[in-house]
């Protein structure tokens, strides 16, 4: 059966995270910081395109370490596909982006 895409679903997440908002900013627009902190334990993360500009288009994979994983991909058996833009960027404080 062929996955389809959540329509109409809102994620948020927050954490505290003890460095400037300026490394914060950067951190979320730098695709190689990007491929370092955003897979869980267990996956890693490959940038297909990340065009870090209003307007512009990221897809990311994430993609399982081990082929014995117990929990399957969304998107496939094995990984994660993340797809959407970037809407707003308001330096150093805000990046806001659609799926």
């Amino acid at each position: 059966m062929e996955k389809q895409p959540d329509q109409g679903r809102t994620d948020c997440a927050s954490r505290i995270v003890k460095a400037s908002p300026q490394t914060v900013y950067r951190a979320l627009l730098d695709p190689r910081a990007v491929a370092v902190w955003l897979p869980p334990a267990g996956m890693r993360a490959q940038i297909h395109r990340f065009d870090p500009r209003e307007g512009g288009a990221y897809c990311v994979a994430l993609i399982h370490d081990a082929p014995d994983h117990r929990t399957p991909g969304k998107t496939s058996e094995h990984a994660d596909l993340v797809e959407g833009s970037f809407v707003e960027l308001i330096p150093p404080t805000s990046v806001s982006c659609s799926r």
